[in-house]
């Protein structure tokens, strides 16, 4: 490549002397010639067959850097269309899944070290569903502790669970709780479109008031959850019995709802959520029934308080268009929500 340089420098443009005849004394004055016009037969075929190469090599990259340019934009509007389109987050849901087998495995190593050290503390004098004689926890123990895991599991998961400001529920059920918009027959008058719930999104107008979802779940859900678990316990002799992992699988996928509605805000994915919280409440109060008739029907009976939020998210989400008259995908999209699913516990300060 260096020789071929030198020579094309060389070839195309040579330095000749000539005289300066109109001027005296003869000085020398410089110029510089193109070959073609001295010596046209120098061209060596080496350096002709290089700048025909180099021509052509030139042209096909010019020709690779048009295409790049067209390909890149072609593809940035397809990213844009898929995007307006709806493409689904994977990244979320690998979080989402991922979030649930780690809160899982966290409660499940949890429970096995508690049956190991009740069973290694307490004396075996309780007989349980299989006439066998085991360690049992008393029963006021196990509900605090089946309480306190109804109320704060949120703590073994990975994810944003921050739970909505009871502040703002107590605000809005001050209030007349209600939006107001100017009617169609009549500009002016107004009709009612829905309650401020919490102050962050327009809800139905049959929505309970703010401070009615703390309660519920104080002092009504969290109880049963407790005390219907405390009585599979007594019946099994175990905390990590397959049907209290059914509730405790509930639990979490509650806990990655909760993310999904009150964190992120994705009123279309919270409409799926909803519909799996409630599948797993019936599949741990199905659990329940075999090993505790009595906790199985308490715990289904919770499905009413579960089949009245979920018309309210699923009416919520009809109420709170993404843009425009579009209501939002019952699945996570990528750019969907107001923040990113990310994992809390590794988060950055900068996060």
């Amino acid at each position: 490549l260096i020789l071929a340089v030198t020579a094309s420098n060389t070839v195309a443009f040579q330095y000749v002397s000539t005289y300066n005849n109109k001027t005296a004394p003869r000085t020398k004055a410089n110029t510089i010639v193109p070959a073609t016009t001295l010596r046209p037969s120098t061209t060596s075929p080496f350096l002709k067959s290089y700048t025909a190469t180099r021509q052509k090599y030139l042209q096909q990259e010019t020709h690779y850097s048009r295409s790049s340019s067209l390909y890149a934009s072609a593809d940035n509007s397809s990213s844009s269309s898929i995007i307006n389109n709806g493409e689904v987050d994977v990244d979320a849901l690998i979080k989402y899944h991922a979030s649930i087998v780690l809160q899982m495995g966290i409660l499940f190593s949890l429970l096995t070290g508690l049956d190991y050290a009740v069973s290694s503390l307490l004396p075996t004098t309780a007989t349980v569903a299989d006439d066998s004689i085991a360690a049992v926890a008393p029963f006021w123990a196990s509900c605090i502790l089946f309480y306190g895991l109804s109320l704060k599991s949120r703590t073994f998961n990975p994810l944003d669970n921050t739970r909505p400001d009871l502040g703002k529920a107590v605000t809005s059920s001050m209030d007349d709780g209600q939006d107001q918009e100017p009617s169609s027959d009549d500009p002016t008058t107004t009709t009612t479109t829905g309650s401020k719930g919490f102050g962050d999104r327009v809800m139905p107008s049959w929505t309970p008031p703010g401070i009615i979802f703390p309660i519920m779940w104080v002092l009504i859900i969290g109880p049963t959850r407790a005390y219907t678990a405390s009585l599979v316990y007594t019946s099994t002799g175990h905390f990590a019995d397959p049907a209290i992992l059914a509730l405790l699988f509930h639990l979490s996928v509650g806990d990655v709802w909760n993310t999904i509605n009150n964190t992120e805000k994705r009123f279309g994915a919270a409409v799926t959520g909803v519909v799996c919280v409630s599948l797993a409440n019936v599949n741990a109060a199905f659990q329940f029934y075999q090993a505790d008739q009595k906790a199985g029907m308490l715990l289904a009976a919770t499905m009413v308080w579960f089949t009245v939020a979920s018309a309210l998210i699923i009416q919520t989400w009809r109420l709170n268009p993404v843009e425009g008259e579009e209501l939002d995908k019952v699945y996570p999209v990528v750019g969907g929500g107001d923040v990113p699913t990310r994992f809390a516990w590794f988060a950055g300060e900068s996060d």
